[in-house]
């Protein structure tokens, strides 16, 4: 999961993906798009694989969808991405670095097409996602999600597990578990970290965070330690 839009330029190697659902095949040259909020899910590597992720800071003027989080090479959408990553390298600046960051969005609006016409159940995962995006620190119940997004809770969990590969509740989690890495790299102690996120006590986010993340938050805070 990322907190913000990024894209992977393939250089070497190959890979299936998961994402909303589908199966995806990443091939040299290929640009995975990714969007904040989506989980995403290596299914196969082809052997050791070299790419490079751009990320994108700023907001979007509306939420992009992707039709495809996959663009072949010869994509006319992949030229401004790769122009971006090239302007970076050359660390330009001023005009030139803007002008290289508007096309760069551009592109990726232009790979919002289709699928910004949600579907019921497609909007109410939306519509849920963000709900649980304001709300999360609280205690959400599964019935409260329910209905501010009008669907009966059954249908939810089927809608959104189907969509995001997960249930709400461990889409909340995966949320939480991102905020926690931001505030431990900002110097918080892990135990106003968890205060800050609604949990009981650390236990709680010490099991949560090193299924998630591979370490405790004590060991991710000391690496991250300017």
């Amino acid at each position: 999961m990322k907190d913000r839009y990024a894209y992977v330029i393939v250089q070497r190697g190959g890979w299936d993906m998961w994402v909303r659902g589908r199966t995806y095949s990443v091939n040299p040259g290929d640009v995975v798009l990714k969007q904040p909020g989506e989980v995403y899910r290596d299914l196969r590597r082809d052997g050791p694989s070299t790419f490079e992720v751009v990320l994108l800071d700023g907001v979007a003027t509306s939420e992009l969808v992707f039709d495809r989080p996959v663009l072949a090479a010869d994509d006319a959408r992949v030229r401004p991405l790769a122009d971006l990553r090239g302007a970076i390298a050359a660390n330009a600046s001023g005009l030139a670095l803007e002008q290289a960051i508007a096309g760069a969005w551009r592109a990726l609006g232009a790979a919002s097409g289709t699928e910004t016409t949600l579907t019921r159940e497609r909007s109410a995962v939306a519509r849920a996602r963000a709900y649980l995006r304001e709300r999360l620190v609280e205690a959400v119940t599964l019935d409260e999600l329910a209905d501010h997004v009008r669907l009966d809770k059954h249908h939810l969990i089927h809608a959104f597990r189907a969509e995001m590969g997960l249930p709400p509740y461990e889409y909340l989690t995966h949320l939480r578990i991102l905020r926690a890495r931001e505030l431990l790299r900002a110097g918080l102690p892990v135990v106003r970290v968890a205060a800050a996120l609604g949990y009981y006590d650390q236990s709680q986010l010490h099991r949560h965070f090193k299924r998630i993340v591979g370490a405790t938050p004590g060991a991710y805070a000391r690496a991250h330690r300017s």
